[in-house]
């Protein structure tokens, strides 16, 4: 599933890892097609070690959410400001949601936006037989409740917005 699930770009969550843990960023195109070969073999070496949902666990601790909130577990305390374990269905989805493109589907700045892409991840899930088609359109109809945390790089809460039910 890993090796054909699109991450963007044309790459697999794997080869996206890969990019994400082993590669500084490339300041060219030249560095950056160097680059990609050897992201394919880490990609490799990776299937090879790991299952699948290790390394979509990997994944999520390393994707950046935006916002100081670099993996699941910061994003979940900044965006609905709870311990992943906690979200719901609609705060998980959102999160899923944001890796298509983080800046994209920026909850803050782009909350009808985001909320679209979360219904999409809800669909999917739906199409997957993870939830219902009644929960699927109870689950669409629900606003996206972001809790904004905001928090400096190291773990201290610096200050809490209001509630937000950015509901359009």
């Amino acid at each position: 599933m890993l090796r054909h699930a699109s991450a963007g770009g044309g790459s697999t969550i794997t080869q996206q890892l890969a990019k994400q843990v082993y590669s500084e960023k490339a300041h060219s195109t030249i560095e950056r097609l160097l680059q990609k070969p050897i992201e394919w073999i880490i990609a490799v070496k990776l299937e090879r070690y790991f299952t699948k949902e290790e390394i979509l666990a990997m994944y999520f601790n390393y994707f950046d959410f935006l916002h100081n909130a670099v993996g699941i577990k910061r994003a979940a305390n900044i965006y609905f400001d709870k311990e992943p374990r906690r979200l719901n269905v609609t705060e998980a989805a959102t999160l899923v949601g944001l890796c298509k493109n983080p800046s994209m589907f920026n909850p803050l700045r782009y909350p009808e936006r985001c909320r679209g892409r979360r219904n999409i991840v809800l669909m999917q899930m739906r199409k997957s037989g993870y939830i219902t088609r009644e929960e699927y359109n109870e689950l669409i109809e629900r606003p996206l409740n972001i809790h904004y945390t905001k928090r400096s790089p190291s773990t201290e809460r610096q200050t809490t917005s209001s509630r937000s039910s950015a509901s359009t």
